[in-house]
């Protein structure tokens, strides 16, 4: 009896682990086959498919966003494919999908044989104007390279993420908006970027924010140049374990030893 439990128990663990005691393909949604390519993972391959085609007609856009999904990072045992995404995101994309042109924007900047980036910005453009917060740090790192132009919109998107949570957003905010003020010399907005900082609740990046708050103290040419203030950051940011803000530190230190040497040497003479 025990022997035929064990039996029945191994079964079950295989058939779990394999998916087909998990949910069978006729239950499974097109709403738990996006939670699983998008969080989980735990569906399998045949599950996918069925549960794909039985939505296509129903549910189209959702259907081929979803495909573009599998084939852009070869999920579920199916090969990469990026003419099969680009496909598949396109129909999606070109009838409003946001996540769709998200994507699509995505694997249109990226370096890959449909590397098109002019149309790459104008869907990350799209989905951005909507609210995608990924999109939006996709389109940033377009105008950090020079081929997205606007700046005035970048920085309004920027903020608008940010005001949604995006630490890394928060962050690209106010090193482009610092930037400005370099170009321009203006204190005005040096000083507003280091107030964005100061009052911004960082969780995650809180080294980073200590850092750039290093920077726009200790820039030679920042309008609001303070050497204590710089120091009070690059310890705080390398109390965070940030490591760039060590290095300087140690940096910092040997300039200050070297200096303080000479003085001694010169005094002797």
């Amino acid at each position: 009896m025990k022997e035929k439990i064990l039996i029945l128990f191994f079964l079950l663990v295989s058939n779990i682990v394999s998916g087909k005691g998990f949910e069978k393909e006729h239950h499974v949604t097109i709403e738990m086959v996006e939670n699983d390519i998008l969080h989980n993972r735990r569906l399998n391959v045949s599950q996918i498919l069925y549960a794909l085609e039985r939505s296509k007609v129903t549910n189209p856009l959702k259907v081929n966003y979803l495909y573009g999904v599998i084939y852009y990072f070869g999920d579920y045992g199916l090969d990469k494919d990026i003419d099969k995404a680009y496909h598949h995101l396109k129909i999606s994309a070109d009838n409003g999908d946001i996540s769709a042109a998200y994507l699509l924007g995505t694997l249109l900047v990226d370096d890959s044989p449909r590397k098109d980036i002019e149309n790459g910005i104008k869907y990350l453009k799209f989905a951005s104007d909507r609210g995608s917060v990924d999109a939006i740090l996709n389109l940033y790192e377009m105008y950090r390279i020079g081929k997205y132009k606007d700046e005035d919109q970048i920085l309004k998107l920027l903020s608008y993420a940010a005001k949604n949570g995006s630490e890394e957003s928060a962050i690209q905010y106010a090193d482009t908006l610092f930037n400005i003020s370099l170009i321009e010399q203006s204190d005005k907005k040096a000083q507003t970027v280091a107030l964005f900082l100061i009052d911004y609740n960082f969780k995650s990046l809180k080294g980073e924010k200590f850092y750039l708050l290093s920077g726009i103290y200790g820039m030679s040419n920042s309008p609001i140049y303070n050497e204590i203030k710089r120091d009070h950051y690059l310890n705080l940011a390398a109390g965070e374990g940030h490591i760039f803000a060590m290095k300087l530190l140690n940096e910092i230190d040997l300039i200050r030893k070297s200096k303080k040497g000479n003085e001694k040497v010169n005094k002797g003479k």
